[in-house]
Parts: structure tokens; C-alpha cells; sequence
């Protein structure tokens, strides 16, 4: 890693071989290695997927029973490159054709219902979906403020499937996923750019800002409940997990290598 200035990871349970598995993406080198979590076996090794040092982030998607890493490019020249897809072979099974604008975030979805699987890309200018069967965009999420620099996602399914975005612009938007509808805009009053989202008991959400901090909100009264610092950079890793000891927590991380931190939740 050394000769990598930025590194990124992604972890996916596959359900189909019982196993936890990780994405390491280097972006700079282009590099994309999968990791068995058993014991920490490289099981595939993605190089040189843009044939440039621009790759913007990858994450798992399963479609019909069959597990793919899907890569997004930044795009920085305006070149069409569009989102690829590899099996776990290494083998590129193909690409989204109408995905040709820089990513800075992407991540997946499947459909209880449907059992259909989606494609989430956010970039500097709008945010999007794309059926993964279809190979083609599926809804473009936006409200008529011009200024609004999508960055991380998230899925919230309960009775109805939301899609909430922390934008650059220091607001938070939810979406209908399946209609494109904005549903609330949350504005906090902060001239902080916002990261990464991660939902808390269906009513709240965890953000990490710019000003080193991670805030729970409160989605339906739209106020910030409480502020956590500790990080010495702009928080842009926050996860959910299910400690053995404490039972739910937050692990989250700021970025430049800044510090892990595990945050019990009482």
C-alpha cells in the first residue's frame, strides 16, 4: 500500500458459499483485490481496469444467485468510461452502457420483491440508478436546487424503499427509490460538506462531516439529536456493526488514514 496514495474497502456477505468477503480498491495503481475473510486469502487480484490511475470506487452486486464486482472511474479527463462488471473469475462480463459520467460513490441494491438488483452511482452532479438486467439508467434522483454535489448513499426498506443522499451542498435528500420522487430534503443549517450516511433505527441517521464530527438526525423532525467528535479528519467511513460484547455500535473512520474509532451506543 505504500505506493498507493488512497485505498478503499467494501465488505459483502455471500450468502451462496458462506463466506465474508472484502473489496480493497487502490484507486491510484487501478487495482481492485477480493479477500477471504476466514483467513484473509487474496482470492482474486483486478488489475490495470481503466488502464489508467483514476479508479473511483467498486463494490459487490448478486444478481439470479450469481455474485459480481461492479467498478465505477473518476472520470477526471471526461472520457466515456462506464461502469464494468466482473465476475469472480476477473472475467469483465460487461458494461453499463448508459453510465458514462465520473462516480465518486457507488454501491448496490436487490428488491425484496422483485428480487431485481440496482446500481446506485453518485457523482458531483447528479445521482442515479440503473437496473442491472436492463443495463440501462432506471431513475435519475433530483429536487430543483442546481447546487446539489451527491456524495454517499444509502438504502432505508421499510414499508416503502427510500434512497437518502448526503449531498456537498450540507443537505440531506430522501427519494422514493422506485419512482425518483423527493420525498424530504433536510437542510442542517452547516456549511460542512457531508460523507458517509448510515441508517439508525429507521427514524435516525448517522453522517459524517467535514468539521471532523459524526451527527444523529433525526429524519422526521429534521434536527441534529446529538454530535460526536473525536476523529481528526473529515469522517467518510461510518458502519453499523453487531458487537459480541456490546451489541450494536458504530465503527467509523476519518479520512487519510485517520483513526478507527467504535462508538458504544447507549
Amino acid at each position: 500500500m505504500q505506493n498507493c496514495r488512497y485505498v478503499n474497502f467494501k465488505h459483502y456477505l455471500d450468502n451462496n458459499n458462506k463466506r465474508d468477503l472484502v473489496i480493497s480498491i487502490f484507486c491510484v495503481s487501478d487495482n481492485i483485490k477480493l479477500w477471504d475473510v476466514r483467513n484473509w486469502e487474496c482470492i482474486l487480484n483486478l488489475k490495470n481496469i481503466n488502464n489508467s490511475p483514476d479508479l473511483g470506487c467498486a463494490c459487490f452486486i448478486n444478481d439470479n444467485n450469481v455474485n459480481y464486482i461492479i467498478t465505477s472511474c473518476r472520470n477526471n479527463k471526461n472520457e466515456s468510461r462506464p461502469i464494468k462488471v466482473f465476475d469472480f473469475n476477473g472475467n469483465k462480463i460487461k458494461e453499463i452502457n448508459e453510465s458514462k459520467e465520473a462516480a465518486l460513490y457507488i454501491d448496490s441494491y436487490k428488491d425484496n420483491i422483485s428480487f431485481n438488483s440496482y446500481i446506485i452511482s453518485s457523482n458531483l452532479n447528479n445521482l442515479k440508478s440503473y437496473d442491472f438486467k436492463m443495463n440501462k439508467v432506471y431513475h435519475i434522483y433530483s429536487d430543483t436546487n442546481k447546487d446539489e454535489y451527491y456524495c454517499y448513499t444509502t438504502i432505508i426498506n421499510n414499508n416503502e424503499v427510500n434512497l437518502i443522499a448526503s449531498c456537498y451542498d450540507g443537505n440531506i435528500r430522501i427519494f422514493d427509490f422506485h419512482s425518483g420522487i423527493l420525498l424530504n430534503k433536510i437542510n442542517n443549517n452547516s456549511h460542512s460538506l457531508l460523507f458517509e450516511i448510515c441508517p439508525w433505527k429507521n427514524d435516525y441517521l448517522f453522517v459524517g462531516y467535514g468539521d471532523n464530527t459524526i451527527k444523529l438526525i433525526d429524519i422526521n423532525n429534521k434536527i441534529i439529536v446529538t454530535s460526536l467528535s473525536g476523529h481528526n479528519n473529515a469522517v467518510v467511513n461510518i458502519k453499523r456493526i453487531n458487537h459480541p460484547k456490546y451489541g450494536e455500535c458504530i465503527l467509523s473512520q476519518g479520512r487519510n488514514y485517520d483513526k478507527i474509532i467504535l462508538w458504544i451506543l447507549k
